[in-house]
C-alpha cells in the first residue's frame, strides 16, 4: 500500500504499482453495493478513487483503503 500511496501522491505518473481488478462503481451517499470476483491467493488493496468534495484528492489519500490477503485453501 505504501507504493500505491506514493504513486497517488506523484499525481499518478507512470503505470500504477498494481494490477486493477474489477470492483464497484460510484454509489450515492448512504448506498451500499456488492460484487463477485474470484481472487487467487495473494495481496490485494481495496481502494476508493472517488474524489473528495473538499480537495479533489481520491478518498484513498485520506485513508479510505484496506489491504486484503487471500490465502490458499
Amino acid at each position: 500500500m505504501k507504493d500505491f500511496n506514493a504513486w497517488l501522491e506523484s499525481g499518478m505518473k507512470g503505470p500504477p504499482p498494481a494490477e486493477p481488478t474489477p470492483g464497484m462503481s460510484g454509489l450515492g451517499k448512504g448506498r451500499t453495493g456488492t460484487f463477485d470476483t474470484n481472487l487467487t491467493p495473494g495481496n490485494y488493496g481495496l481502494i476508493c478513487y472517488v474524489p473528495d468534495a473538499k480537495d479533489g484528492k481520491p478518498h484513498s489519500m485520506h485513508g479510505m483503503m484496506q489491504e486484503l490477503t487471500v490465502a490458499a485453501k
